[in-house]
């Protein structure tokens, strides 16, 4: 629904490096979906979000999380120490990640 919203709101009008704003699987091993799959599966770090914006050639990101994921609490802890501010939305359903260099 995140990038239901996002394509609503901005539509397909922006693109970093070839690559779509919003992460999508698209089969490409260097895209921000596999970021965004680091952050859930391999631990949500800084340094993936440093990564993803160097890649992205940008100095703020977000990372956007949603309930229903498997480890939601265990990432949502890790999220909250590596970024730089948290914002949850309809009451703790859904978190917001920013991290900026």
């Amino acid at each position: 629904m995140v990038g239901v919203a996002a394509i609503k709101e901005y539509g397909f009008k922006k693109y970093y490096n070839n690559q779509f704003y919003y992460s999508m699987p698209t089969g490409n091993p260097r895209t921000f979906y596999n970021y965004y799959l680091e952050m859930i599966y391999q631990g949500a770090k800084r340094e993936t979000m440093d990564k993803a914006m160097a890649e992205a050639g940008v100095t703020e990101a977000y990372f956007v999380l949603n309930k229903y994921w498997k480890d939601f609490e265990k990432i949502t802890k890790q999220a909250t120490q590596s970024a730089d501010n948290v914002f949850d939305i309809d009451d703790g359903n859904i978190y917001i990640f920013r991290y900026s260099k």
